[in-house]
Order: structure tokens, then C-alpha cells, then sequence
């Protein structure tokens, strides 16, 4: 991976995606949401998790978009996001 995908694309995905929440709080809720249901159905789930995954998606969707730009193949990379317990 080049060093523009690690110390530019990355952080600006980052921030663009933490910009589209109110706290970090809110984020990690709706990521632990989505980790934990997008591959249901949304009939199969309560309607407050499925709000939080929609979210999660426009978020992470808008991100992408913002910083794609600064990626050496933008056509086939993308970004992933995951929590690690310390």
C-alpha cells in the first residue's frame, strides 16, 4: 500500500466519517450495530437498529466518497473500519 493510502486518504477518511456524528459515542454505536446486524434483514431486526445501521452506511458511504480521491487505485480499494479491544 503506498504511504499516500496510509498518512493521507486514511486520516481524511477518518475524519470525514467522525464528522458525520455528534460524539464518538454515537459513532461506535452505530458501527457495534451495524458489526453486529448488516447481514440481516431489516425485518429481522428492531426498527432502532436498523436506524443505527442505515447510519452507520450513509456515513461511511460519505466518507469513502470525500477521500477516495487520495487513493492510488480509487476504482478498487476501499475502507474498512474496525474496533480493537485493548
Amino acid at each position: 500500500m503506498p504511504l499516500s493510502d496510509t498518512m493521507i486518504a486514511g486520516p481524511h477518511h477518518l475524519r470525514v466519517l467522525e464528522d458525520q456524528f455528534d460524539s464518538a459515542a454515537e459513532l461506535l454505536r452505530c458501527l457495534r450495530a451495524w458489526e453486529h446486524g448488516h447481514e440481516l434483514r431489516p425485518g429481522n431486526m428492531a426498527d432502532d437498529q436498523n436506524k443505527l445501521i442505515k447510519r452507520w452506511v450513509a456515513a461511511h458511504d460519505a466518507a469513502h466518497r470525500a477521500a477516495k480521491q487520495w487513493l492510488s487505485e480509487p476504482d478498487d480499494q476501499t475502507f474498512r473500519v474496525s474496533l480493537v479491544n485493548a
